[in-house]
């Protein structure tokens, strides 16, 4: 760790992804910011000696500094995609074109990459630079008309039934409490996997005479709560017994992510199973909830999804499709002769 007065380098996005450090380099480096964009706006000089130039590092750290750490690690991993993508091309971030941005979207279709993932590549420059243009860095976001990817309204992922779901959980069973435990928070509550891992003991509580679980960071920094079945609920008082606080699952986030993984090999491997995942158990979480007349409202809401728009990739079932007005306006047709 460096001293408070380090910089990260120059030309180096990995920089903001820890820095500004602390809160008063944070405020000089926005003061710094905010003097520049005057400066710009009105022609004119600052008398300031301590405000040098800004360089594109300055400003992804300024933008990024919001995030949480994940978050902020994912965009710069975009970025710094396109930041590569501008040197070959000889063009500075800051001067890039549309036709640039559409040229970097191309690279990415042929080389392979998946749509879901260009979609996010492009709203995270989208945003970037729609954040330069309030500050007056750039005269206007030249990714405000490029296209956004589309994604399928049909998902991927080879999703599990009901009746596969209950064969995993009871072989998560046998294989350890904690196996199953975090299997019941992925396929009994739709859970993701940073959410399930991060459960502590004293978010735990009786409510309503349900058993309630918080959720103090979920995506988009919102906390909330969600009701535990009795499967999870069991499971839950054999992995913690009598603990009183702490976390469930001990060791490092990255540790048990790992954990899971090879859990999910094993889970493969005795039930004959495929692809099992803590994605696709949450997939299938949706897509079964919605198949036995759940409304997407509450599907959403214990999906921690910000609104019902992201539910249409999990119409595994063709639920859209057996509900399709069709058949209503040819009735009332037919029954006009």
């Amino acid at each position: 760790m460096g001293t408070e007065e380090e910089a990260p380098r120059p030309g180096s996005l990995a920089g903001a992804g820890v820095w500004p450090r602390s809160g008063r380099q944070a405020a000089y480096l926005r003061a710094a910011l905010h003097q520049r964009a005057s400066r710009r706006a009105t022609g004119g000089e600052t008398t300031s000696a301590r405000v040098g130039p800004v360089t594109f590092d300055d400003l992804v750290a300024e933008h990024l500094h919001p995030y949480r750490p994940g978050t902020r690690k994912a965009k710069i991993k975009q970025l710094r995609s396109w930041v590569r993508f501008c040197q070959a091309a000889g063009v500075p971030p800051l001067e890039a074109t549309p036709t640039l941005i559409e040229d970097w979207i191309n690279s990415m279709v042929a080389t392979g990459v998946a749509i879901g993932t260009q979609s996010v590549s492009l709203s995270t420059l989208r945003i970037f630079y729609a954040w330069c243009a309030r500050r007056g860095y750039v005269e206007d976001s030249p990714a405000k008309w490029v296209r956004v990817v589309g994604r399928s309204k049909r998902s991927s992922l080879e999703q599990l039934g009901a009746s596969e779901v209950s064969v995993m959980l009871e072989a998560a069973e046998k294989l350890s409490p904690e196996a199953h435990l975090v299997f019941c928070f992925y396929a009994l509550n739709g859970l993701r996997s940073s959410e399930a891992l991060t459960a502590r003991v004293e978010h735990l509580s009786e409510r309503d005479g349900r058993t309630i679980l918080l959720l103090p960071d979920r995506k988009f920094g919102h906390s909330d709560h969600i009701a535990l079945p009795g499967r999870t609920v069991k499971a839950w008082g054999t992995v913690v017994g009598d603990k009183a606080s702490g976390p469930v699952f001990k060791g490092k986030l990255s540790f048990l992510r790992m954990w899971v993984l090879r859990t999910c090999r094993q889970l493969e491997e005795v039930t004959g199973i495929p692809h099992i995942t803590p994605r696709i158990l949450r997939a299938s979480f949706a897509t079964i909830a919605l198949d036995h007349g759940a409304s997407e409202r509450d599907v959403s809401v214990s999906l921690g999804h910000a609104g019902t728009r992201s539910l249409a990739p999990y119409d595994r079932g063709w639920r859209s499709v057996h509900r399709n007005v069709s058949g209503v306006v040819a009735g009332v047709v037919e029954a006009q002769k």
